[in-house]
C-alpha cells in the first residue's frame, strides 16, 4: 500500500515504476496463484530489500511528490529570523507528512527530517525535493 499512497500523492506514478517496485520487493503482481498467496506477516514486509526498494520507489518520484506542498510554502518568508525560519520548516514538515500518511510524523522522524531540513541549503526546488523524499522514505510512510 505505500508505493500506492506514493504514487496517488505524486499525482500518478507511471505503471512501470510501480510494476518494477512490485517485482523487485517480491510482490509481482501475478507472482501468486491466487491473491491470497501473499505473505500477511509484518517481517515479508520489513525485510531490507523491501525497504530498500521503497525508498528507491520514493526517490524516483521526488520531483512530483513536491507536489503536495502549496506553491506559498516552497519559500522561507522574506526576512525570517530563525524562529520564524524553524516554525516554516516545522510547518512545511508537517504538511508534506499530512498529505503522504494523513498524520505527522512521530518524534524521532520528525526531529531527524528538522536536522537535515536545517542543513539542507534553500536552493529553488530542491529543498523540496530533498525532505519530501526524506518523509517518503521514514517510517510512518512504509507501512503496509
Amino acid at each position: 500500500l505505500a508505493p500506492l499512497r506514493l504514487g496517488r500523492a505524486a499525482g500518478g506514478a507511471p505503471a512501470y515504476r510501480l510494476d518494477r517496485y512490485l517485482r523487485l520487493s517480491g510482490f509481482g503482481l501475478f507472482d501468486r496463484d491466487t491473491p491470497d498467496g501473499y505473505p500477511e506477516e509484518d517481517p515479508a514486509y520489513a525485510d531490507t530489500n523491501a525497504m530498500l526498494q521503497r525508498w528507491r520507489f520514493a526517490h524516483e518520484l521526488r520531483g512530483n511528490l513536491a507536489r503536495v506542498l502549496p506553491t506559498n510554502l516552497r519559500q522561507p518568508p522574506d526576512n525570517a529570523d530563525d524562529a520564524a525560519l524553524e516554525a516554516w520548516r516545522q510547518q512545511v514538515v508537517d504538511t508534506i507528512a499530512l498529505r503522504l500518511t494523513g498524520q505527522t510524523l512521530g518524534p524521532r522522524s520528525n526531529d531527524a527530517v528538522m536536522q537535515a531540513f536545517a542543513q539542507t541549503p534553500i536552493d529553488g526546488m530542491t529543498h523540496i525535493h530533498t525532505i519530501t523524499t526524506l518523509i517518503a522514505q521514514m517510517p510512518e510512510t512504509n507501512l503496509r
